[in-house]
């Protein structure tokens, strides 16, 4: 396991002691730090951006501005791990620390800044991150052997129960009806004096049967039609009677309504000609361009 580098406190410092109100890179911070700063959208102008919140914090900061960049070795780091990380805690000066996270992902440069905290340092720090990981295997080993084997096999041989007897929970005596079959009287019977469980569940009652499905050769029910009576001959008749007796008649009608229009259309341009002519233009002159137009139209 890779110790704490010095190079990555030349390049930490100058950002931090005193704050330089600059980017921090984000290959030298660590992923909950560089996501802080995404999801808040902080920037180096703001307090937190350097620093976690604690109810520390506003005297952190004030000694990082008070500060000047000191010379820091990183073999002055000790290391403590949990089941989720791996911190390096480098003391700068007598009230300072500087905490560093381990990204095993990243091979080439694990370690990233995280957090400045004031002193002392934690307890459970060793020297060597090899240690603090060793210690951190001991203690969950401890865990899980914390019963020996003589306990565990001698609390099967005690006659004393280790925990209570369950409570016996009493249902009303069930009345059978005579409609029940004998199958659902002994159903019910079974409930009659039950052992409560963890959670005392009352039974739930007997599912009902299943329909029977249907034959699969029965065929479904056809709507039956309805009888309509023939019409009578008065009927037809009367839907008869508004009809054209021949296709001449039809044809004269439609003449008949066709000669209307035109002549209402030729005594429209005639009143409209004799307004644009003299008074002494007459019928004949009309006349004369109506017959000239026509000859020359079947022409």
């Amino acid at each position: 396991m890779s110790l704490l580098p010095d190079d990555l406190i030349r390049l930490v410092l100058p950002h931090l002691l005193p704050p330089s109100h600059r980017p921090l890179p984000d290959n030298l911070i660590s992923l909950p730090l560089r996501q802080r700063h995404r999801f808040l959208a902080l920037v180096p102008d703001d307090p937190d951006y350097l620093i976690w919140p604690s109810p520390n914090s506003d005297a952190v900061l004030a000694h990082l501005t008070s500060s000047t960049t000191p010379i820091v070795d990183a073999s002055a780091a000790v290391y403590s791990a949990d089941k989720s990380l791996l911190r390096a805690h480098l003391p700068v000066d007598d009230t300072l620390q500087l905490i560093f996270h381990f990204h095993p992902d990243d091979e080439s440069s694990p370690w990233k800044y995280h957090d400045a905290q004031l002193l002392p340092l934690p307890p459970n720090t060793h020297i060597s991150p090899d240690k603090a990981l060793a210690t951190l295997t001991m203690d969950t080993s401890d865990d899980e052997n914390s019963v020996s084997p003589e306990d565990y096999w001698a609390g099967y041989a005690s006659s004393t129960p280790s925990s209570p007897p369950a409570q016996t929970l009493l249902l009303p005596e069930p009345r059978f009806s005579g409609s029940e079959t004998k199958e659902e009287q002994q159903y019910w019977a079974r409930y009659s004096s039950i052992q409560g469980s963890g959670d005392s569940t009352v039974p739930s009652p007997r599912p009902a049967r299943a329909r029977s499905p249907r034959p699969a050769s029965q065929e479904p029910a056809q709507p039956e039609p309805v009888p309509l009576q023939p019409p009578t001959h008065d009927q037809i008749a009367r839907v008869l009677i508004n009809f054209p007796d021949t296709i001449q008649e039809q044809t004269r009608s439609k003449s008949e309504q066709t000669d209307g229009f035109a002549r209402d259309a030729i005594a429209g341009i005639y009143k409209l000609w004799k307004a644009s002519h003299q008074s002494s233009a007459g019928k004949e002159e009309f006349f004369s361009l109506v017959q000239s137009t026509l000859d020359s139209t079947s022409e």
